[in-house]
């Protein structure tokens, strides 16, 4: 059931399961580290896809780029969200390099360091800047980023995050970029293709490790369309994280699970409208995820290294060519616009 009230406040209360896999970057000491654009190469209709390679960490104390995001997957015939979405290979951890002056690497899982947030809210996007690129597109130009954690920077206790592109095309009619926000704030983050035509897209945050179990749940506040009126919603954890290139970085999903296309993150799918719409959703409200072995990984906002926003696509309920298993898209369009992205506060113990 889905409950919304006159300052259109929206509480989602059901999930649908479909994985991703993201291998989010771990900070440098001096900057976060850069990682690559995560566009995966997608399978037409059912065929699983691979993922993006990461991009390098930062100097200083440096540590791996972000991941790729695996995308395609198994999809059923008619509306949805694109079925079940396998890891694919799933995105190889950026290569680390030294700082100037700095220290060797030392290689370590996504959560080696979790870093706790102090507020509930991770980013209302006002620090960005026109002079700055949404995310890492090799212009040159400053890429934005933000801080989580304590503040200032306290090695340890503060880490960073950003965006990556997540489309079936890496440019136009594809766009990353922000505008004007909820509340008549300044900036907000907006993904949108205008002409769709395999599994979609959105956008995605590369995270280090958060663990944000002290709070109940993720909130949000979103605007736009998708064909089908529904965006998923994946959160990515080292626990349903492939390892990297380096067994000793990335996640802890190994072996993947042998019943399924490969590690499943936690999902809930929810609904889009044209006006600003304020989404609370508890961890009980995400579908597990699946990890190594098969073991099913229950949300709680522990190992958060990532997260996905991704339009629901229409299929065809006619398989092309037939017999082939194979129902493809319908191309349409899709806008996601999203603004102060935090955590639902626990609620308060009873006297």
């Amino acid at each position: 059931m889905t409950h919304f009230s006159s300052s259109r406040l929206a509480l989602i209360s059901f999930a649908f399961a479909a994985p991703f896999s993201l291998l989010a970057a771990c900070s440098s000491e001096s900057s976060p580290g850069g990682g690559g654009s995560g566009v995966g190469n997608a399978g037409a209709g059912n065929t699983p896809a691979t993922g993006g390679s990461g991009g390098p960490g930062g100097g200083g104390v440096p540590a791996g780029g972000t991941g790729g995001l695996a995308n395609g997957g198994s999809v059923s015939p008619g509306a949805g969200i694109g079925g079940s979405i396998s890891a694919g290979s799933g995105g190889v951890s950026g290569a680390a390099t030294a700082g100037t002056g700095g220290a060797a690497p030392v290689p370590m899982k996504d959560c080696g360091t979790k870093i706790v947030p102090t507020t509930p809210t991770l980013t209302n996007f006002e620090t960005y800047t026109a002079a700055m690129s949404p995310y890492d597109q090799g212009t040159g130009m400053p890429v934005w980023n933000f801080s989580t954690g304590a503040m200032p920077y306290v090695a340890g206790q503060t880490g960073f995050a950003g965006l990556y592109a997540l489309s079936e095309v890496s440019t136009e009619p594809y766009l990353l970029r922000f505008g004007p926000g909820a509340d008549a704030s300044t900036w907000a983050l907006v993904a949108s293709n205008t002409a769709t035509t395999s599994w979609g897209g959105g956008v995605g945050f590369w995270i280090n490790c958060l663990n944000a179990s002290a709070f109940s749940g993720l909130t949000f506040s979103m605007r736009g369309s998708t064909p089908n009126m529904m965006v998923k919603l994946d959160i990515a954890t080292e626990d349903t994280t492939p390892p990297g290139g380096d067994p000793a970085t990335g996640g802890t999903c190994d072996p993947p699970p042998a019943t399924l296309d490969g590690c499943v993150a936690p999902t809930v799918t929810v609904p889009i409208s044209a006006e600003w719409t304020t989404i609370l959703l508890p961890w009980a409200m995400f579908s597990p995820g699946f990890g190594a072995n098969g073991l099913t990984a229950t949300l709680n906002g522990d190992k958060i290294t990532g997260m996905s926003f991704r339009a629901g696509i229409i299929y065809s309920e006619v398989e092309d060519p037939p017999g082939s298993g194979v129902y493809p898209a319908i191309p349409g369009s899709y806008e996601i616009a999203i603004d102060n992205l935090g955590f639902i506060p626990a609620a308060a113990p009873a006297p």
